[in-house]
């Protein structure tokens, strides 16, 4: 299984990257800022600035777009989780 889940507080982000694959378990873990900006065309970008990047999680901009239970970043959908 495959699992990625991003913790934003304030303008600090925690993004893991969960795989498990025949009973191992490998977990990267990359924390940092992000800025979320919109466009002149109304559309949204956020930035993120890694600590530390990997090959999970990467600094750049790519596009931003949020509903009632999920963001979508880089045309990437995540569901927000219960807690």
């Amino acid at each position: 299984s495959w699992k990625v889940s991003y913790t934003f507080k304030g303008n600090k982000v925690e993004a893991e990257n969960k795989i498990t694959f025949l009973g191992q378990v490998k977990t990267v873990t990359s924390t940092g800022t992000y800025e979320i900006a919109e466009n002149d065309d109304g559309s949204m970008e956020i930035t993120f600035e890694f600590d530390e990047e990997s090959d999970a999680f990467k600094n750049g901009t790519v596009t931003f777009e949020q509903g009632d239970d999920y963001i979508k970043l880089g045309g990437i959908k995540y569901t927000k989780a219960d807690k």
